[in-house]
């Protein structure tokens, strides 16, 4: 009798270990599973729940390059670097740009010689197209052939901001020919401003906070200018704010991917709107200009959708698309003719939709 008691308490015991056991154990795996939908979500995997700045750093490579790549590696972000041939120095100043094109920067084309367009030329008159061309394609030049994308292939700069933002109408020859986008600024830093002070710089940004828009292109200085360590201490302060308000910080090839617009959508000369000489401002913006031709689903980008959309059209679908976006060439029908077009078009083929194609 006492064995067969002590068997049923040994049995009780156990099954009682186990239950605290397993008490534990499941209480353990709820608190795991609470922390972590806890956790702020990876926005590269949401980008249309989120507003997207293009946060620009003009005259580097410098020994700044790596505080604004760490800075902005905090928030999962990243921006565009316009660099200049002449500060590029030794082979350190390669490895910095690798460095911040392996972090997913941008290195953007700045002038070889930083030569300003307006005042370049002989006796302080208009630069020639001969040395434009050869500011911008010196300096592409260096980094194409001493960089290299996140693939390992050779690297290719997309991006060209004027020197102290003066072009001409030869650097819009030039930078069509290259496919060059022309970035200008919708916000900017103030940091080249001798005559702003640190509280200037720094409203620039806090009124940001809420009211700049997905696409703006922001301008700032890594380099060379009074205001540069004003810009880096502001952002290091509001880069946090600017987070919880919505906003991801990226480079413009990576905001162009996210949006689903093609690099000809950027690139060559653009039409003058608002006074802004041409330039990209409002990456977005310039984006739907630009976005008629091929836009079979009126969303103002030309992509993978606008493709399968004129695909199911072509094979009898029911589906509403523009057609007069989706005549590609322009000779008023809608056949693989038009789909062949946008689809070399969305893979970066050198072609412009439209009848000059």
């Amino acid at each position: 009798m006492t064995k067969c008691f002590n068997k049923v308490l040994a049995f009780f015991i156990a099954f009682a270990l186990v239950a605290i056991s397993l008490s534990g154990g499941i209480s353990f795996i709820t608190n795991a599973t609470d922390t972590s939908t806890s956790q702020q979500p990876d926005w590269k995997s949401h980008p249309e729940d989120f507003k997207l700045l293009a946060f620009t750093f003009d005259d580097g490579p410098s020994s700044n390059m790596p505080r604004y790549v760490d800075l902005f590696s905090k928030y999962e972000g990243a921006g565009t670097f316009f660099v200049r041939g002449i500060s590029i120095k030794n082979d350190d100043s390669y490895s910095m740009m690798q460095s911040a094109i392996d972090a997913g920067w941008d290195i953007g084309n700045h002038g070889d010689n930083h030569l300003v367009a307006t005042i370049g030329g002989v006796g302080g008159g208009e630069a020639t197209y001969d040395q434009i061309n050869a500011d911008i394609v010196n300096l592409n030049t260096k980094l194409e052939s001493n960089l290299k994308d996140r693939n390992g292939l050779p690297y290719k700069v997309k991006f060209y901001r004027p020197p102290n933002i003066k072009p001409t109408e030869n650097t819009f020859k030039v930078c069509t020919e290259q496919d060059l986008a022309v970035i200008w600024l919708k916000y900017d830093a103030l940091d080249w401003a001798s005559n702003k002070t640190y509280n200037d710089r720094y409203n620039v940004f806090k009124n940001g906070i809420g009211t700049w828009k997905d696409g703006d292109v922001i301008l700032c200085h890594e380099t060379g200018v009074v205001g540069a360590e004003d810009t880096y201490k502001i952002l290091e302060e509001l880069l946090p704010e600017f987070y919880e308000a919505g906003y991801r910080f990226c480079s413009i090839n990576e905001y162009i991917q996210m949006r689903g617009i093609s690099q000809y959508q950027l690139s060559g000369k653009l039409p003058i709107k608002n006074g802004n000489r041409n330039m990209v401002t409002n990456i977005i913006e310039v984006a739907r200009e630009k976005a008629s031709c091929g836009d079979t689903n009126a969303d103002y980008v030309i992509n993978n959708k606008d493709a399968a959309l004129l695909m199911q059209y072509i094979n009898g679908w029911n589906v509403n698309i523009e057609t007069e976006s989706s005549d590609i060439n322009v000779d008023s029908k809608i056949n693989n003719k038009d789909y062949v077009m946008i689809m070399r078009y969305i893979n970066n083929w050198d072609i412009t939709l439209g009848p000059a194609s």
